[in-house]
């Protein structure tokens, strides 16, 4: 029916209307004539109170009817709406008129009834949700449909873990490495490159995954090289594959080095891909510390070289010029007189070899190392009076070991035979063996005791006894520091006799060692020589 106020449609059963809220008065349908045809009208009766709030209805145009509006669509406007005649207006007591206004207010806006639609549609959507989602939830459907959403969020690691419940689910296998792939991608996106390399290399060839492996390789080897860590950086490259681009960062950190000047570091470097380059970089780094003046330095880098090129010449040149240099200024030592004798005759060197080891046996003797001053005035030969001061080193050193070592000092104190007191210190050290023994010990022929763990040392030893006696067995043995022995054995040693043996340091342990003489048969100990063996790469270093 149609409200006779406002002239909206509404339920025939309705007693307010919903568009202006009066109370509707159903009219009883008239007959139909002939002449026109009867609608149902409804009378209005407005509530006093409200009937200024109504709006009043305005004369509908032609124009608004044509254009079809709203209002249009609904009245007729050749009819006339039922109005009552508000003129009067019957008297509502206090009590009645409280009464319509709450009836109105609950009509219109009633907690109640909106308390009461709100659990109606609350209870209908948990019937719905029971009906059709709980059952739904839980099934395989349901799962790889929320394992879809998760993956397409980029929550990979949600979504493969359901993706690997469900098996072999429509195509669950495949998105599981659909997640990996785009978990390894997470990865290489915060630049976590070594992560990120792994991951794509244990998806094992899916889609591009080796190559994303061999990028994220690149770039982590770049970033270690950017660091100077070049090993590892190189080691990468490789993985990746690019052995190229792992030359090219050993090429470009020795390029560096070089341009600071720090071309023996370079040669370093440069090892890993080219010798050639190595050594070129040395005999720079050695040419320039030449000219500079530092010529240990240079005769340490020519020395490595070799051959190569004119290595071998500028080696003696910068030795001959350092060496000169200390024996001319006093600051010279027992491994100077070592480097004039192994460059044997190149200029004065043979000359100045034995006026070195003639002064510095005079220094060792003074502070009181008479063996080592004892070798020095051996290597002088007879150079000035070389021979005299070494019977006067030897003398010291039996003395020096006549209450520590008396074996030593009665070998020493025998074969200097009447030199001084020598025989009276003979008989005081006597320990009651008649075989004695008196050495030295020499690499390559110059006598020294300080060695190298690349030498050889040669023991030579003059044997004897105070009376005549059957040859014997003699056994030379070396301690080095870590407690290794190496010996070597010489037979058939008769009485006045001389002997040696070499023994190679090869393997030795660097530091003090100690070479004995003794008896094979009995192990009676004749002669003790300290020595000092040194890591010629440590001393170089």
């Amino acid at each position: 029916m149609t409200c006779g106020s406002c002239g909206g449609t509404v339920r025939d059963t309705a007693k307010f209307c919903p568009w202006c809220g009066v109370r509707l008065t159903a009219v009883p349908e008239p007959q139909e004539t002939e002449t026109e045809t009867a609608k149902t009208e409804i009378t209005a009766e407005i509530i006093p109170e409200t009937a200024a709030e109504i709006p009043q209805k305005a004369e509908i145009s032609d124009k608004e009817t044509e254009n079809k509006s709203e209002l249009g669509l609904k009245f007729d406007s050749g009819k006339q709406l039922f109005v009552p005649d508000m003129s009067e207006k019957p008297e509502i007591s206090k009590k009645d008129r409280k009464q319509r206004q709450k009836s109105e207010r609950t009509v219109r806006f009633s907690p109640k009834i909106g308390k009461s639609l709100l659990i109606a549609a609350f209870a209908a959507a948990v019937c719905i949700g029971t009906v059709f989602v709980i059952p739904a939830y839980g099934t395989p459907f349901f799962k790889y449909t929320n394992a879809v959403r998760l993956f397409r969020g980029g929550e990979y690691e949600a979504a493969m873990d359901i993706f690997t419940e469900l098996g072999d689910y429509k195509d669950s296998a495949e998105n599981v490495m659909k997640c990996r792939y785009g978990m390894a991608e997470i990865l290489a996106n915060k630049e976590n490159y070594d992560a990120a390399a792994k991951a794509f290399a244990a998806l094992n060839g899916y889609s591009d995954s080796d190559e994303k492996a061999a990028e994220c390789l690149i770039r982590s080897a770049d970033i270690l090289a950017e660091k100077g860590e070049l090993d590892t950086a190189m080691s990468a490259y490789r993985s990746a594959g690019r052995a190229d681009l792992a030359e090219n960062a050993a090429r470009s950190q020795a390029a560096k080095l070089a341009e600071t000047g720090d071309f023996f570091a370079a040669a370093e470097i440069a090892e890993k891909y080219s010798h050639d380059a190595a050594l070129e970089y040395i005999y720079t780094g050695s040419l320039t510390a030449k000219d500079s003046g530092d010529l240990e330095t240079a005769a340490a880098g020519f020395l490595k070289l070799g051959n190569y090129k004119d290595s071998a010449r500028l080696f003696g040149e910068c030795t001959y010029q350092t060496c000169a240099a200390e024996y001319h200024s006093g600051k010279f030592s027992s491994e100077t007189v070592r480097k004039f004798y192994e460059m044997g005759n190149y200029r004065d060197s043979a000359a100045l070899f034995t006026e070195s080891a003639y002064e510095n046996g005079v220094k060792l003797l003074e502070s009181g190392d008479y063996y080592q001053a004892s070798l020095m005035f051996r290597n002088s030969g007879t150079y000035k009076d070389s021979y005299a001061q070494l019977h006067k080193a030897l003398y010291q050193l039996g003395m020096s070991l006549k209450d520590t070592d008396s074996a030593s000092a009665y070998s020493i104190f025998a074969m200097l035979g009447n030199y001084s007191d020598s025989a009276a210190m003979k008989k005081a050290s006597a320990n009651g063996s008649a075989w004695y023994a008196d050495g030295y010990t020499a690499a390559d022929g110059f006598c020294t005791s300080e060695f190298y763990t690349d030498d050889r040392i040669n023991v030579t030893c003059a044997m004897g006894t105070d009376s005549p006696s059957a040859p014997v067995t003699l056994v030379l043995s070396l301690t080095d520091s870590g407690g290794n022995i190496l010996s070597a054995e010489c037979e058939n040693v008769r009485n006045s006799s001389s002997f040696s043996a070499e023994i190679p340091l090869d393997g030795v342990s660097a530091g003090k060692a100690e070479i004995t003489v003794s008896l094979k048969d009995g192990g009676d100990v004749l002669r003790r020589f300290e020595v000092n063996i040194y890591d010629r790469n440590a001393a170089s270093g």
